[in-house]
């Protein structure tokens, strides 16, 4: 999964040619933990292990609670809701719902050093990458669960088969039968 977030956060920044993009996933109900971002303030916030409360007045928190688009066109108008000091090229962000049914994920926050660069158009458009992006990263844990689900009963049937043969070894005598030189010979062992 994280290589998953990892190139999809580069693909939306290289194709696009935006100033950063990340990827937040609600880690409970209190936090949306960053998991991936582009550039040096992407790796900074990683090494910090970012995160954004949730049922703040950010947009992160508001595109996750509300399941809509959040929007600012001018950061500088709107500095207390998105403004960043790792970040101070940014002039206009978009942060766009992580929805799997009826379940809100995370989301993906795309960043521009263009004020109004985000349109209708635009956000149509990175909406349906979110829905793929959240799609992909909804399978990507299912299978990691599934896979630990698959050695969990590796281990549980090893921890029967040596059960079963201890067992079956303490109480019983085994009977083996060998043909050496082509003589049959019947042996018992205790």
């Amino acid at each position: 999964m994280d290589l998953l977030i990892e190139q999809a956060v580069n693909l939306i920044a290289n194709t696009f040619g935006y100033y950063f993009v990340a990827i937040f996933l609600v880690a409970d109900d209190r936090w949306a933990q960053l998991k991936d971002a582009t550039g040096s303030a992407g790796e900074i916030m990683k090494t910090r292990r970012y995160r954004v409360p949730l049922g703040d007045n950010s947009l992160i928190s508001t595109a996750i609670a509300s399941k809509e688009a959040q929007i600012a066109l001018d950061v500088g108008e709107e500095r207390s809701l998105s403004y960043n000091p790792l970040l101070p090229q940014t002039r206009s962000e978009v942060v766009l719902p992580l929805i799997i049914g009826d379940r809100t994920i995370g989301a993906l926050d795309v960043q521009s050093i263009r004020e109004a660069e985000f349109n209708s158009d635009d956000v149509a458009t990175l909406q349906g990458m979110a829905n793929q992006v959240a799609i992909a990263i909804e399978n990507a844990r299912l299978f990691e669960q599934m896979d630990q689900t698959v050695e969990e009963l590796r281990q549980s049937n090893r921890r029967y088969v040596v059960s079963t043969w201890t067992d079956k070894l303490k109480g019983a005598a085994l009977e083996f039968t060998t043909k050496p030189s082509g003589r049959q010979t019947q042996k018992k062992v205790r």
